[in-house]
């Protein structure tokens, strides 16, 4: 009988170790103050408008063999030097495109898929002070995932770079697809916002960097639809007093037109008749613009490369970036030109006016 018991408290033990010690158990709303680094001194000119990156690196894996096993895929993870190769190309583009604040979406900070690389501290060394400052948040955090492709660490983040000072960081969280098994909710990707205070001489504004689920289908709308209405309550708060700026991967489309451009292969992932993210566009300032979606050059503005089929081309809009003040986004691109075998997605870049606080 006191075998038993022994083996009984071992289990028990055990269980309370692998659900509660070792995933990450993030609350609804979370001062990550502590994630911000500053290295250098803010710039001394101060600028009327700010250049603003948005970019979803894919954990550095590059954009060949990336298909990857965990997503029904054949492809492994990634080398490391295929690893190190693409941050030194994602520093190039940020170095060539010199945005102000770039907003990064998975960032892997010592993970053991990307060979336990803090891609964060790398792009920095890349960089050096000219972003002086940054701040992450995690989204997916375990110490260990017992999922047979991983079976070790995960550590990946929302990463914010910026050529000016960060006083403040917070980690909202999204929520996630209602209907995950008990594996997924415990060990599975957390998805959040992190919101960072930038002060731009005497402005200060609001940047709000995130990532949407992922495969959300069709029949997942009010999971969606929490995730966009939590974007729509930071750009509201305050709207009268500050610039709220959030942009990301929304993993979205922007507007019905879109689902009749779509591979036959991601058609069952999104919604013929609305997009969550029609609401959006009708209350805020976004880009890629509605008209700019809807014309003949829509192609040029798509943001996302197909992970099906080579040779990668782009076949979707699934970032954007949004303001809560009518014509502060002065304009803006998507750099497919040169980015293509970097991440399954394009840099989105946007000037955005301070205007007067």
């Amino acid at each position: 009988m006191s075998g038993v018991v022994a083996v009984l408290a071992a289990a028990l033990v055990l269980a309370w170790i692998v659900f509660f010690v070792l995933p990450y158990r993030p609350g609804p709303v979370e001062d990550v103050s502590d994630h911000i680094s500053a290295s250098g001194p803010a710039p001394s000119q101060i600028p009327g408008s700010l250049r603003v990156m948005t970019w979803n690196i894919q954990f550095a894996a590059g954009n060949r063999n990336n298909n990857f096993r965990i997503t029904g895929g054949r492809d492994p993870w990634p080398e490391r030097e295929t690893v190190t190769a693409c941050l030194s190309e994602v520093a190039a583009v940020i170095r060539r495109c010199s945005p102000d604040v770039v907003l990064l979406q998975e960032v892997d900070l010592g993970a053991r898929r990307t060979h336990r690389i803090d891609q964060l501290q790398h792009l920095r060394s890349l960089l050096g002070d000219e972003y002086a400052f940054s701040s992450y948040c995690y989204y997916w955090k375990n110490l260990f995932c017992p999922h047979p492709l991983i079976m070790g660490s995960t550590a990946m983040g929302l990463v914010t770079l910026s050529k000016y000072p960060v006083t403040r960081a917070t980690r909202y969280a999204l929520g996630n697809l209602a209907d995950q098994g008990l594996m997924r909710k415990v060990f599975g990707i957390k998805r959040a916002i992190l919101s960072c205070e930038i002060e731009v001489g005497d402005r200060s504004l609001q940047v709000c960097n995130t990532h949407f689920d992922a495969f959300p289908h069709r029949y997942h709308v009010p999971t969606m639809v929490h995730q966009r209405d939590m974007v729509a309550r930071l750009l509201e708060e305050r709207r009268s007093e500050r610039l709220t700026l959030v942009a990301g991967d929304f993993n979205l489309l922007p507007c019905t037109e879109h689902y009749a451009h779509l591979l036959e292969e991601d058609e069952p992932y999104y919604r013929p008749d609305h997009t969550e993210m029609t609401e959006l566009y009708e209350r805020f300032s976004g880009v890629p613009t509605l008209e700019d979606l809807r014309s003949e050059a829509y192609q040029e503005f798509f943001t996302h490369t197909c992970l099906f089929r080579e040779p990668k081309v782009a076949d979707k809009t699934t970032d954007y970036i949004f303001t809560n003040r009518e014509g502060s986004l002065r304009s803006y691109r998507v750099v497919q030109e040169g980015t293509v075998h970097i991440s399954d997605h394009f840099p989105l870049i946007a000037e955005v006016d301070l205007g007067r606080q």
